[in-house]
């Protein structure tokens, strides 16, 4: 299976991707627990905090329902970081020749992240078909045009938490059998790019 065809497994078997900043490595275990045992099985945790190896590590072992992906991928550095981690997935807030390299190269998939069409276009060139679009940052949209939702016209976006621009940007509207086509799941907090 290709990397885009794992991922794509992955969320469209998860209604919600938490973004997960762990200062406390004691909590990591529990809090994955709690989140699998509510039905959260994909868990994105960030590489934020000096924390982060360690929860990662601790949640690959010891919750083996959780399927874990690193978040805040900037560098390919962080992409071989991920793989030696044991990440099953890689969340970047946006994307470089060198980190889709990277995850070419480790077989890592990649969520890459987008508030522009030229990062989504250059997402799909690299053969992503799902992008963490951040609204919050994407300011210069022309919502008349629809946004990123014509960009990506047969790919999937995974908002963060600002919903009501999500829903400016044609994110949200006709569904297919109760869901919303575009949407596979929600990502981040409002009002925070995570």
């Amino acid at each position: 299976m290709l990397p885009r065809e794992r991922l794509s497994a992955i969320l469209r078997t998860n209604w919600l991707l938490p973004v997960i900043a762990i200062e406390d490595v004691s909590a990591a275990v529990p809090l994955a627990q709690a989140l699998v045992a509510g039905g959260v099985t994909a868990l994105e945790v960030t590489l934020r905090t000096a924390a982060a190896a360690d929860a990662i590590r601790q949640i690959v072992r010891e919750v083996p329902q959780a399927t874990v992906g690193v978040g805040t991928i900037r560098s390919a550095e962080d992409v071989k970081r991920a793989v030696d981690l044991g990440a099953k997935f890689g969340v970047s807030p946006g994307t470089t020749p060198k980190i889709y390299a990277a995850c070419a190269a480790t077989n890592l998939p990649l969520l890459p992240g987008a508030a522009t069409a030229s990062e989504i276009l250059l997402a799909l060139e690299h053969g992503c078909a799902i992008v963490k679009f951040f609204s919050r940052r994407a300011r210069r949209w022309n919502c008349g045009d629809r946004g990123p939702a014509r960009t990506v016209p047969n790919g999937a976006i995974l908002p963060d938490g600002w919903h009501q621009r999500s829903q400016s940007f044609g994110l949200v509207g006709p569904t297919r059998g109760g869901r919303h086509w575009r949407i596979l799941a929600c990502t981040g907090r409002q009002g925070q790019d995570a």
